[in-house]
């Protein structure tokens, strides 16, 4: 009876530390950067990270690897931004990239200005640039640090999306891309074309607020 009774303590404790719900946990955190760690998920299992401004539109960001992640301070938005770990694999590129094209579309903006960053194989350069009729009408430079390439207007939202669907029809080694959770549009991405060649990646950022709406 005593071997039965240590038995069934044994099995509850078993029970009890497979029905522990996984959690995240801020481990170190610094000016521009936080670590988030998942505990308590059982091996093997994928997992990903979202965020959220308002607790109803999420976004996904990143793949749990190693059980941690790393995330830089996002200084686009005011308000307070929320996690959540989700069970599963992260959704893939091509699928973000549908989901956020359709969020911004259903705003149906055509007119509204916005600043646009990019690093290429020509360098650096950053415009902030007015859009109306679906088309860029004005534009300034901000700053083109050691530009080599051709001097070219900004592209507008629409063309930015299609130029990262462009980019993941090549098959990239490499892409990072983090979308607007509500409004949709892409506000910075990283796509690593090929790996064994140095200085062909393509990295943009739409920094500060987001494109001001004027017309439809």
């Amino acid at each position: 009876m005593k071997g039965a009774l240590s038995l069934s303590i044994l099995l509850l404790l078993i029970v009890g530390v497979l029905s522990v719900e996984p959690s995240l946990r801020w481990t170190s955190k610094s000016r521009d950067w936080v670590r988030v760690q998942l505990m308590d998920a059982s091996t093997g299992e994928a997992w990903h990270l979202q965020d959220s401004y308002d607790l109803e539109s999420w976004r996904s960001l990143a793949p749990f690897e190693d059980s941690d992640q790393v995330l830089e301070r996002d200084r686009r938005h005011s308000a307070q931004r929320y996690f959540r770990a989700i069970k599963g694999a992260m959704p893939d590129p091509e699928t973000l990239l549908a989901e956020a094209r359709e969020r911004w579309e259903t705003l149906g903006w055509k007119a509204y200005q916005f600043d646009y960053r990019e690093t290429g194989e020509f360098g650096c350069r950053h415009w902030r640039a007015s859009v109306k009729g679906g088309d860029v009408q004005s534009f300034e430079g901000i700053c083109w640090e050691e530009w080599a390439g051709p001097v070219t207007e900004p592209p507008t939202i629409d063309a930015i999306f299609e130029r990262i669907a462009t980019a993941l029809a090549s098959q990239p080694h490499r892409v990072v891309i983090h979308y607007h959770p509500t409004l949709g549009y892409p506000e910075s991405g990283f796509i690593d074309f090929d790996e064994r060649i140095a200085d062909e990646e393509w990295s943009f950022e739409i920094p500060a607020n987001h494109p001001g709406a004027r017309e439809k």
